[in-house]
């Protein structure tokens, strides 16, 4: 369920047109993504210790594709909720933050998805590591 159908849903429920059980019931069945010839388990992982695994047998190769697309999906939804939900409990336990930048290789991907404005750098950590080797090598009679 993507995040606006969560809110509408909400929504609907603090409005009274949708029961607070109805919405509970919706928000467990969730965890399935019916896509028509599968049915993705995206919380298979917390239920039985193992994430979902693509039975290939009997699919095509697009329909294989539109599964790892589903299943992609809810991973770059899922760390984007976390980086939000980070940086506003950071804020609300100390002061507002005043910059976030993120690394590595799927971050654009997440960021797109975050409603914070996130910094991207594909060099931060390269950076870092290359200023403590300096600083634990100055006057130790190699080159930095």
């Amino acid at each position: 369920m993507e995040q606006r159908a969560i809110k509408a849903l909400l929504e609907q429920v603090a409005a009274g047109q949708v029961d607070v059980n109805d919405a509970l019931l919706k928000l467990k069945m969730e965890p399935f993504e019916e896509l028509g010839f599968a049915k993705l388990d995206s919380h298979r992982g917390l239920r039985q210790g193992v994430a979902e695994v693509i039975y290939g047998a009997g699919k095509t190769p697009e329909q294989i594709a539109r599964i790892v697309d589903a299943m992609r999906s809810g991973v770059v939804y899922g760390n984007a909720s976390m980086v939000d939900g980070m940086i506003q409990r950071l804020e609300e336990q100390s002061a507002p933050v005043s910059a976030v930048v993120a690394t590595g290789r799927s971050a654009p991907e997440v960021l797109k998805y975050c409603k914070r404005e996130i910094l991207y750098d594909t060099d931060l950590l390269l950076r870092g590591l290359h200023l403590i080797y300096r600083k634990n090598t100055e006057g130790k009679g190699r080159r930095a």
